[in-house]
């Protein structure tokens, strides 16, 4: 396949207009290659570097190079197009893929490498926040087209924050829609075929117009040989109640009093999760700096904010991973896979705690040395006062006065 001059300089005058450092590069290789000047090299060369510098500056940001059907520069460069006018015409959305990552120069390649063979009509953007890494990571990103974030504070969250931040920049006055997928260095995007993850993570928001955050399998290939595959929530299948029903009974909490929605809440994995942009930059949500386990934090806040209903699981979302961590048994009984983070990372329980007292904190204005240490439900109450008193109250009465005063009681007491 042949582009004539005109297609060359139209293709080149796009890229410049919609600031695609992409189509530039592409524009630039294919003139090299076979010897054209239909655009003046130089006039090229400034071009590329001067958006290079804008998106180093993080201004704008550079598409993720994609594998297309064809098998030549020139069809590269008309898939790269297509994409574009997809994305104009409202056809597909842009996908976002956010990775932290620290010397991750072995496992990244695999990574990169499943993202670019995803069959997709939708551009995709790739950032990764680079997390002090000392063995290459940062340039060997670069070079492969990811937009690179610095995240000097170490650990999983502040690396997220980062990431996602260097998004939400980036597509300020932007208009069309985004979706945003969080995996980790160590994975490899699978879907069902090997090549249908993103097109699973589009079709599944598409169908699910009221869904604003989806998870989905992770199949973990352990150092021992053998591979668990987890549901989307972390059910029995992996041996694990990660399910934030079941943290929420270990600390005594009832979490239809901190989360919205009556459908069972959902855990949103680091590895694994997808997210609409627009609610998400509405609502100001964004990882926490300090390095506590963020997947129960952004669980915790997104359905806090929205309602459980607008969480739910992509069974066609698959993800695989070389977990480096063992099945290790911890906080109050709880079984689950050590991941690759800082060495001060906050446990899942005590992350979900420290949440869980800061909206109490807010929500009964307690002074700092106060906690709340239970609940008891109104119409208990009232049936204790009733014994104690000896009065009658009927269900229907405690009912009705159990809506009026909020339905709970809270248990204050001091801190030790």
């Amino acid at each position: 396949m042949q582009l004539s001059p005109g297609q060359i300089t139209n293709i080149f005058e796009i890229g410049v207009s919609t600031s695609n450092l992409l189509l530039l590069e592409q524009v630039e290789g294919y003139q090299n290659d076979n010897g054209l000047n239909a655009v003046d090299p130089n006039v090229i060369r400034t071009r590329r570097l001067d958006l290079l510098e804008r998106v180093k500056r993080g201004e704008v940001a550079r598409w993720f190079p994609m594998q297309s059907s064809f098998s030549d520069e020139a069809g590269n460069i008309l898939a790269t197009m297509e994409r574009l006018g997809s994305l104009s015409d409202r056809t597909a959305p842009m996908m976002n893929i956010l990775i932290p990552a620290r010397d991750e120069s072995d496992t990244l390649p695999n990574l990169l490498d499943s993202i670019t063979v995803q069959e997709t009509n939708s551009p995709v953007r790739v950032f990764l926040a680079d997390n002090n890494s000392t063995d290459g990571t940062a340039q060997l990103a670069e070079a492969r087209g990811c937009n690179v974030v610095k995240a000097s504070i170490k650990g999983c969250s502040p690396a997220r924050r980062a990431a996602m931040q260097a998004l939400v920049n980036a597509s300020l006055g932007e208009k069309f829609e985004q979706f945003v997928v969080q995996t980790d260095a160590d994975c490899e995007l699978e879907g069902t075929n090997g090549t249908n993850y993103l097109a699973s993570v589009g079709a599944f928001f598409e169908q699910h117009p009221n869904i604003l955050a989806s998870s989905g399998p992770i199949h973990y290939h352990l150092n021992d040989g053998r591979v668990i595959a987890t549901k989307g929530d972390f059910t029995e299948e992996f041996e694990v109640d990660m399910s934030l029903e079941n943290m929420f009974d270990l600390l005594g909490r009832d979490r239809y009093h901190f989360l919205q929605g009556r459908k069972r809440a959902h855990y949103l994995p680091g590895g694994n999760s997808a997210y609409r942009l627009e609610p998400l930059k509405t609502a100001a949500i964004n990882f926490p700096e300090e390095p506590c386990w963020e997947s129960i934090f952004m669980s915790f806040i997104l359905q806090s904010h929205f309602s459980t209903d607008s969480v739910a699981v992509n069974p066609e979302q698959i993800v695989a991973t070389k977990a480096r961590g063992e099945m290790t048994t911890q906080e109050a009984g709880m079984r689950y896979l050590t991941p690759f983070k800082a060495p001060d990372t906050i446990p899942p329980l005590t992350t979900l705690q420290d949440l869980i007292q800061r909206a109490e904190q807010a929500s009964y204005r307690l002074r700092p040395d106060e906690r709340i240490t239970g609940y008891d439900l109104a119409s208990d109450v009232l049936k204790r006062l009733a014994q104690e008193r000896g009065i009658r109250y009927s269900p229907a009465l405690i009912t009705a006065t159990g809506r009026l005063i909020t339905g709970l009681y809270a248990r204050i007491s001091i801190k030790d």
